[in-house]
Order: C-alpha cells, then structure tokens, then sequence
C-alpha cells in the first residue's frame, strides 16, 4: 500500500510538473511568436524606408500601385504583375508583400505585408489633402506581421485568460475571421518626414512674394511615365504640386486652379495670407523651410574657357562631350548671347547609350534673344551656374529628352536679378536662383521646379512641378526618418477600431 500510495504521489507530481512546463512552454513559445510578428512588421517598414529613399523604378519594382478610397484591414490580393513605379500619388497607395524564414523557439516563417500612401488615401474626407509638414511631403507607412503561433489557442485553462491577455490566439485579430490555427498579427504605423528634403522636392519654393495669372494651372507629373518627348500632357496630370513661401509678403493666387498645397509663413504682424486661394488643395501654416543660398561652380577641375558678349555663342557653336559617359567643364568669362538661329548653340552628346554631363560657367547674363536658340541633344545633362540675369523662352531652348532633371540652371546673382522665361512653348528644366525675382510670360508653360524670391506667371501660362526631380540626384528625395510610431491595437473583430 505504501509502495502504491508513493508511486501515485510521484504520478500526480509529474503530471503537474508536466502540465506547468507545457503550460511555460506554451506561453514561450507564443510570447516569441508575439515578438517576431513586430520583427517582420519592422522589417517591412525598413523596405518601404528603403524605397522612399531611393525612390527609383528598381526599388518600386515589386510592389503594386492601388487605387482606393481608404487603407485596407486585411491584407490585399491585387493581380496582374507589381506596377508601382515611384512614391505613391494622390488617392493611391503602394503595397508590398513578403515572407522569411528563421530558426527560433517559435514559428520558423515570417509574413509581413505594408501600405505607404502619402495620407490622401481615408479617413474622410477622401481623399485627404494629405501629410505636409514643415511644408514637405511626408509618408504614412502601415506594416503587419504575421507568425503562427505553435501550442493551443489558450495558454491555461483559467476561464479570463483570453480577456486578461494582451492579444488573443483564437482568431486572426487583423482579419477578424475564424482561423485554424492560432497566429500572432501585428501591426505598426509609421509617420516619415524627409530629414534633408531634395532640392527640387517642391515644385515652387518662393522666399517673399508669388503672383500668378488665374488662367493658367499649377499641377504635377512624372517625366518618366510619359513616352516619347516626356513633358507634361493632361492625361499625365497629377495633383502632388507643393507650394512654399518662406516668408510671405503680399501673394495674390487669383484664384489659380493648384492641383496641390500650399504652405506659407509670414514675418508681419498680423501674419500675411496669401490671398485668392479658392481654387488651392489646401492651404497650411506654418512653412518650415528656408531657402539656401545656390551653390557655387565645382573647383579642382580643368575648364575650357571662352571669351563672352558677342552675340554668337563661342566655339563656332558647338559644345561637345568629348568621352562616353563623362563630364566635359566649360567657362564662358562674360555673356553668354546666343540671338542668330542661323548660328544656334548647340550641345552634343558623345554616345547616345549613356548619359554624359556637361557644366557650363557663364560669369556674366545668360541669353537668348531674337531667333536664336539653345539645342541640347538627349542623354546630355547640362547644369548651368549663371553670375548674372537669365533670359530663355520655351521656343530657344530645345532640352530634346524632355526632363527637367537634364537641365537645371543656378543662379548666383544678388538681390534684383532677374530670370525671364516667355513664349509660347514648354521650357523644360528646373532653376534654383534665390535672389533673383522670376517672371514666366507669353501663355507658355514652364515645366520642371523653380526655387527664387519672386515668382510672377502672367499671360496664361501654366506651372508643371516634374516629381521625378525629387531624386537623389539633385540633391536626394530621401534621408526619410521616423516623425511618429505606434502600435495599431485595434480589433475590428470585436468592434475596437482606431
């Protein structure tokens, strides 16, 4: 009987150690399961990061751009082939899915799905004006993670252990359906501020003083979606013009149609609205941003210099790229004037198959006047450092690729200097002159970016802001860091929405 009565204890002390370890054991390996779901869910937020970064069709290649009205609670099943080319517009959202394997106590496979939309995309009103701070174009990012939770859905058999725990393993809390089997799912969303915002990253930065004509239009686009000679065309139009003024004097929209914001600040006391914006995306305060003085002309290199103020461009008109794929570094001492079509200047590239880079050091004004006209091969990029006024229309400067990124003209004049743009046709090419007061006339359009004090479009003519500028190229769209985090606890399954 003693022998019985001991062997017995010994079972049920067993049994029970048995029963606490697998109960330990349990709640290990589902607390592990809850850690690598945050794991995978952080992981996809360092893909969308990584994207926003570097903002090219690579990094875009496997997601997919969707159009919707608001986020989605579950993960998405779009078909066809990813189709995401760059940041997400308005009223869509890029997706992206993914899966890891690892070795651990827990689950030995990760699924992770994220969203990145710009916060056009719901709650109402939809769409949103969207996430601008500090007068830059911020990024919501939402990332799940999902991992199977191995051992029964209850870690115990207390009744109030569902209600005690911080998640429940009975059903797909996300999805809010019926599983078969227990998973951890969680989810974080995530605000992204550009630290150091490309150069171009607005379409019109302006340190004082904007006047536009009322008749024309301020939208956006990508030069890269666009076949052929790739400059604005309506069915390309998109509605991501940003808009900046650093310190806003007396600036008059004339009820302009701007598929966009835009965002000021103002010095005076009261602070100066900009007024007639009845016809604005949305209208902000304050701008965060200032306008930096323009760089100056590379040093440490060989030019090739000319002698300026005649009314023929130098070198019999001709500029060339000397090697495939390089850099060719030109000094014009004085005026570049460029007034006879029979005698144009004309920019050659090397090899068609690579882009070339040409710098071109004009101390003095920039012009062409009368019929004469600047002609700039493809795959040339031309980037211009001016001393003094810049004076272009559409119709004599023929930037033949189409993108504004190809052309970028800096102006290092003082206070007064002027940049006039007319005509009738499309100039192309992005302009960064702080000091300078810029006026674009002659019911032509002007396509690409501008950074100056003043901005006047009269006569009809329209704005187009080329996103594609905003790239690391031209002085990064990226360097995006963390404005906010959280922790998305709700659960629709039981009607606890956020």
């Amino acid at each position: 009987m003693t022998s019985l009565l001991t062997i017995t204890i010994l079972t049920m002390i067993c049994a029970t150690s048995l029963y606490v370890t697998s109960q330990n054991g349990n709640a290990t390996t589902q607390t592990t399961s809850w850690q690598q779901a945050l794991s995978g869910a952080e992981a996809a937020v360092d893909q969308a990061i990584n994207a926003l970064n570097t903002n090219n069709t690579t990094t875009w290649s496997q997601w997919y751009t969707i159009t919707s009205g608001s986020l989605p609670q579950t993960q998405p099943t779009p078909s066809g082939t990813p189709n995401a080319t760059g940041m997400p517009g308005t009223g869509n959202y890029n997706y992206y899915t993914s899966s890891f394997t690892l070795q651990g106590e827990a689950s030995n496979s990760v699924t992770m799905w994220v969203t990145v939309d710009n916060g056009s995309v719901g709650p109402t009103p939809s769409p949103s004006p969207g996430l601008i701070q500090n007068g830059r174009q911020a990024y919501r990012i939402r990332a799940t993670g999902v991992v199977a939770a191995p051992g029964p859905p209850r870690v115990s058999n207390q009744k109030l252990d569902n209600d005690l725990r911080k998640m429940s393993l009975r059903f797909d809390r996300l999805g809010g359906g019926a599983i078969s089997t227990p998973q951890a799912a969680r989810r974080i969303e995530v605000i992204v501020t550009p630290v150091t915002p490309g150069l171009f990253s607005l379409g019109l930065e302006v340190g004082t003083n904007l006047q536009m004509s009322g008749s024309g239009t301020a939208d956006s686009f990508k030069s890269s979606l666009v076949p052929g000679n790739h400059q604005w065309s309506l069915p390309y139009r998109r509605s991501n013009v940003s808009i900046g003024l650093v310190d806003n004097s007396s600036s008059d929209l004339r009820s302009t149609y701007v598929y966009g914001n835009v965002t000021y600040s103002s010095s005076a006391t009261p602070p100066k609205v900009p007024k007639n914006t009845t016809n604005v995306g949305s209208v902000q305060s304050p701008f965060g941003g200032s306008i930096a003085p323009a760089p100056t002309p590379p040093t440490g290199v060989t030019y090739t210099t000319y002698t300026g103020g005649g009314s023929s461009p130098p070198n019999s008109g001709q500029f060339s790229v000397p090697t495939n794929g390089g850099t060719e570094y030109i000094k014009v001492n004085g005026d570049l004037t460029v007034s006879n079509s029979g005698n144009p200047l004309h920019i050659i590239q090397h090899d068609g198959s690579t882009q070339e880079s040409m710098i071109i050091w004009v101390t003095g004004k920039l012009t062409t006047s009368g019929s004469g006209y600047i002609n700039q091969d493809p795959n040339v990029k031309v980037t211009y450092y001016v001393g003094g006024d810049i004076t272009i229309s559409g119709t004599s400067y023929q930037n033949n690729a189409g993108y504004a990124a190809d052309l970028v003209i800096y102006g290092m004049g003082g206070a007064n200097s002027k940049v006039t743009v007319s005509g009738s046709s499309t100039f192309t090419g992005a302009i960064d002159a702080p000091g300078y007061d810029v006026t674009i006339s002659g019911g032509g359009d002007f396509s690409g970016a501008i950074i100056a004090d003043t901005v006047t479009i009269s006569g009809g003519s329209s704005f187009h802001y080329d996103e594609d500028l905003n790239t690391a190229s031209l002085g990064g769209g990226g360097s995006f860091a963390f404005s906010s985090w959280f922790e998305d606890n709700s659960d629709p399954a039981r009607g606890i929405t956020y």
